[in-house]
């Protein structure tokens, strides 16, 4: 079974056939971000990971399964995104209370 840095090396290749580039990546991103109008936000491969993670979780994806999708090793990192998912909810929560319409 090939490791997943073995096939992303021809699966994800330059115009070239080579191996893209960190930079190459990230400057793509921020040019597609632009052309969808996305802006006041960082746009980079790092947020799109982090915000597919964080609404993994949120719409109720398991952390075994994000896990296995992020490649991470132990389920520690996927464990921060279910911390954040989990304080975007008690804030919603808090914000549908009664208590809190009543101030």
């Amino acid at each position: 079974m090939a490791r997943r840095r073995d096939w992303a090396q021809w699966l994800f290749a330059n115009r070239a056939g080579d191996k893209l580039s960190r930079s190459t990546v990230y400057q793509g991103v921020k040019r597609y971000g632009a052309m969808a109008g996305i802006q006041g936000v960082r746009v980079s491969p790092h947020t799109l990971r982090s915000t597919f993670a964080t609404q993994f979780i949120k719409a109720g994806g398991s952390l075994v399964h994000l896990q296995t999708a992020l490649g991470h090793s132990s389920l520690e990192m996927s464990r921060r995104y279910a911390a954040v998912a989990d304080e975007d909810a008690w804030e919603a929560s808090r914000a549908l209370s009664p208590i809190a319409r009543m101030s």
